[in-house]
Order: C-alpha cells, then structure tokens, then sequence
C-alpha cells in the first residue's frame, strides 16, 4: 500500500528545499534522495535558513544537530550551499574555498588571452603555407 523507503538502495542527500513567498525566500534542509524533486518529497527535515538579513545583518540558521550528525554518519552527501552552512555552524569542517568565475565580471573590464598576443612569437595562421595564399 505505501512505498517503502530502502536506504541500502538510493543516493541519499542533504540539500535545501525553498519555500516561502516570491521574492522572499526561505529555505529547509532536508535529507531526500537524490532523484527527487528539489520542494518534492523528503526523508527528514533537519534544518531550516533564511538568506535574508534580519536587521544588524544577521541571517537565521537552525539545525538539528544531533540527527545532521546521524545522517552525516550513514553517508549522506551534502550539496556545496549546505556544506558550506555546516562548516559556518562547525558541525563539519569547512569546504574550500574555490574562486568565483570570471563570468561576473563584466567583459570590457576582463583580461583576454589570445594567439595573437606579443607574447608570441607566430602568427594565428602559422598552419598555413604562404603559397597557397596566392
């Protein structure tokens, strides 16, 4: 009658499920499996976080610690944001840090690299013979 849940069987991870109200959002950190949808069903919810500062700039993060500990423990995997949360909270050690990408910064401000710098000492069309250039 009900689905059975066989944890032997399926990617289990931990990962942030939004709810809240459009351009307000808020999110619960759940347990599910790595098939389901991103708000669909979960295992446990073992957490909760608001991204949105309360005045003096901080931001709400609750977790249950001890059940984190538990899934931690039978390997679930956690997504980076999450990671990154239970490093902030100490539960695990942080992730490390990885450079943002050169996409946020805007094109005419980027240092571009190309074959035919001054750096060089060939053409761009050093593959072709002058004489078929003719």
């Amino acid at each position: 009658m009900y689905a059975r849940l066989d944890l032997n069987k399926m990617v289990v991870r931990m990962r942030l499920a939004r709810f809240g109200h459009r351009h307000r959002p808020c999110y619960r950190i759940v347990v599910a499996d790595a098939r389901s949808k991103r708000d669909g069903r979960h295992i446990e919810q073992v957490g909760s976080y608001d991204p949105i500062p309360r005045p003096g700039g901080m931001k709400e993060i609750r977790l249950k610690e001890e059940r984190i500990k538990y899934w931690l423990s039978v390997g679930v995997q956690p997504s980076k944001r999450v990671a990154k949360l239970l490093g902030m909270a100490e539960i695990v050690p942080s992730p490390p840090f990885s450079p943002p990408s050169v996409r946020h910064i805007p094109k005419s401000q980027r240092e571009f690299t190309t074959l035919a710098s001054p750096q060089t000492s060939y053409s761009p069309f050093f593959f072709l013979d002058p004489r078929l250039l003719k």
